[in-house]
């Protein structure tokens, strides 16, 4: 829809559109359950495997949110909301993605200089570059956000289109 005068007679998405959509959302929350039942039974049957914790406990928030993302947009509530929330719930689950995989990057580089003499430094280097690593991905996320908050985009809209009135 382009135009203000044929805004009614067109629907932004199908009934299939709207399946397909809620469909994804439910699969996500599928895995979101199974990543919280995944962590429970790490955390109360295989205690061996604590280093697995946080990347499930990530994963499971991922899932989560993409879920509820998905069905926001499915009920069409994301289209009210402010571009700030739409931007925050749409990539978020991806920075949270890359700090599952900052974790696992961790825990191979533990589990690579596990037989080293100087582990204790290794382990200390890593953790804290990965750290740093994620603090400045997070924080790199925050300042795009605020500079499209900030930004003013109004004079390179066309005249006469729907998304002038929103």
């Amino acid at each position: 829809v382009y135009r203000v005068s044929n805004w009614k007679t067109k629907k932004v998405l199908s009934s299939t559109e709207y399946s397909l959509i809620f469909t994804l959302a439910s699969l996500y929350a599928l895995n979101s359950v199974y990543a919280f039942y995944m962590f429970f039974e790490l955390f109360f049957v295989h205690l061996r495997y604590i280093c697995l914790y946080n990347v499930i406990w990530i994963l499971f928030l991922m899932n989560l949110i993409r879920s509820i993302t998905f069905f926001l947009i499915g009920t069409n509530v994301l289209r009210k909301a402010p571009p700030t929330v739409n931007d925050i719930m749409i990539e978020l689950p991806v920075f949270i993605y890359f700090s599952a995989f900052f974790l696992l990057v961790q825990q191979w580089a533990r589990l690579s200089t596990i037989s080293s003499i100087h582990r204790q430094r290794y382990e200390r280097l890593w953790t804290f570059l990965l750290t740093l690593a994620n603090i400045m991905m997070y924080l790199i996320f925050i300042l795009i956000l605020i500079q499209y908050e900030t930004i003013d985009d109004r004079e390179e809209r066309c005249g006469g289109r729907l998304a002038d009135l929103v």
